[in-house]
């Protein structure tokens, strides 16, 4: 018998189990080798056992909330509060960027001027 796909056995080697299975531990057969007369009954028990289990069932499309254009959305004037004045808005610690200014350490009231 020839392994049509990576064949694993679990730690206490007595299960055939697929790649990717939580209780895969050793390496029975590649895809393509041939494997041993001994191992045959448990790699034909592993196939009916997979061909006997249920198919995964499909899953649902994605149906996105479908989104109204614009002429029928109603835009009274409450929902558009505030934008005109959108320095309202704003959090005070973003309302000015950049570098801060140089502090003018000359005196004005200096009499040496």
């Amino acid at each position: 018998m020839i392994a049509t796909e990576r064949l694993y056995l679990t730690s206490d080697r007595r299960r055939v189990v697929d790649e990717g299975h939580r209780e895969a531990a050793f390496l029975m057969a590649a895809q393509g080798t041939q494997i041993k007369k001994e191992d045959v009954p448990l790699v034909e028990a592993f196939y009916a056992a997979k061909a006997k289990a249920k198919p995964a069932p499909e899953p649902e499309p994605f149906n996105p909330i479908p989104i109204p254009p614009a002429s029928e959305l109603d835009l009274s004037a409450d929902d558009t509060e505030g934008i005109e004045n959108r320095e309202t808005r704003i959090p005070k610690a973003f309302r000015k960027r950049g570098r801060p200014r140089k502090q003018d350490t000359t005196r004005r009231d200096d009499p040496a001027d």
